[in-house]
């Protein structure tokens, strides 16, 4: 489905090119920003290189982003329902050991999983206005920031919801099928 949206926006719009490189001329000689910075062929990238927000790749990748949001904030809801005023994020007494271990891994696991946070914060440090609209004038720089906002602000709620299912946890298989079940919300 998504290659087939990406399909889509390639016959019509800008993103003929969506794996794209910028390069950024810098003074320092310690900077290796000469290197191509590629566009990540996701749903967010759709966001921004759609020629407008009534095209069909956008609201695919609206629509996408919308779901995802949808899927996550209804986890948040359901991890914070059982808190109580002295134990706000309804963490168990006593678990086991094995349980303890399984939650410092899937903290672990999760943090090297989740890629919008370092994709986004990498594109919106390394992909200049100047450089964007040099490329590609046709692409609106406040589209790549709202783009790159959206998928920083999915990251976050991500780990945040992560967190929350790895402390609630009362089981080791419990704490790996929840994580993953977060992940592909995604």
């Amino acid at each position: 489905l998504l290659a087939s949206a990406f399909n889509a926006t390639s016959q019509t719009s800008t993103s003929s090119s969506l794996v794209t490189h910028f390069t950024e001329a810098t003074t320092d000689p310690n900077d290796h920003y000469d290197e191509p910075i590629v566009l990540p062929p996701s749903t967010h990238s759709l966001l921004f290189t759609s020629d407008s927000i009534c095209s069909t790749p956008f609201m695919f990748a609206m629509g996408i982003v919308v779901l995802s949001y949808l899927c996550l904030g209804l986890a948040l809801d359901n991890n914070l329902q059982d808190g109580e005023s002295d134990n706000v994020f309804n963490i168990p007494y006593q678990v086991k050991e094995g349980v303890k271990i399984a939650q410092y891994a899937a903290i672990i696991i999760a943090l090297v999983m989740e890629e919008e946070l370092p994709t986004g914060f990498y594109l919106l440090r390394m992909i200049t206005k100047k450089s964007l609209h040099e490329k590609y004038p046709r692409i609106m720089y406040y589209k790549f920031i709202f783009s790159a906002l959206v998928r920083i602000g999915m990251g976050y709620l991500f780990l945040f919801n992560t967190f929350l299912v790895v402390i609630q946890a009362t089981g080791v298989l419990e704490i790996f099928y929840d994580v993953l079940a977060v992940s592909l919300s995604l």
